[in-house]
C-alpha cells in the first residue's frame, strides 16, 4: 500500500496520541492504586479523560495538593464549622506538625512516561505497538 507523506504524517501523529492515552490510562490506574485512602473521598475524586492530542489526569478534592506536596510545619487557620455532634467551633489558629509528601500521582506519570525498563519505557513501547497497528502493510522508503 503507498500513502502520501501527509498520510503518513497523520498516522504517525495518531500514533503517538494512542500511546500518550494508552500510558496515560495505565498511568492513572497506578495513581488509584499508591492513592493514600482514610476515608476514600481523595481516590473517588479522580478522573481521567481524553482530550485533544492528550489525557487529563485530575484529583478534585481540595486537599490533594496538601497530600501530594506535602505541607510544612506552622500555624494553620481553620474557618468555622459545625462538628458532626452538633457543637459549633469558631476560626481559631492551631499548631500543625506538617505532613510528608506523597506525589502519587507523579510517581505514577513518571513510571509510564519517563522510567527506563529494559531498553525504553512503557511510552515507547505503547507508541510502537501503535506504529505497528497504524502502518501495517505501508512500505516506507524515506520521511
Amino acid at each position: 500500500m503507498k500513502l502520501s507523506r501527509d498520510a503518513i504524517k497523520s498516522r504517525i501523529i495518531d500514533s503517538v496520541v494512542q500511546a500518550i492515552q494508552e500510558s496515560g490510562r495505565n498511568a492513572y490506574t497506578k495513581s488509584q492504586v499508591d492513592c493514600p485512602v482514610v476515608t476514600g473521598e481523595l481516590r473517588r475524586s479522580g478522573n481521567f479523560n481524553h482530550i485533544e492530542n492528550g489525557i487529563l489526569i485530575e484529583y478534585t478534592k481540595e486537599y490533594c495538593s496538601f497530600v501530594t506536596l506535602g505541607r510544612k510545619p506552622g500555624m494553620v487557620h481553620v474557618k468555622s464549622y459545625t462538628r458532626k455532634d452538633g457543637v459549633f467551633v469558631k476560626n481559631h489558629l492551631y499548631y500543625s506538625k506538617g505532613s510528608k509528601a506523597n506525589p502519587f500521582i507523579e510517581k505514577a506519570l513518571r513510571l509510564f512516561f519517563t522510567d527506563r525498563i529494559g531498553t525504553g519505557t512503557f511510552f515507547s513501547f505503547n507508541f510502537t505497538k501503535a506504529l505497528k497497528r497504524n502502518l501495517s502493510g505501508v512500505k516506507v522508503i524515506k520521511i
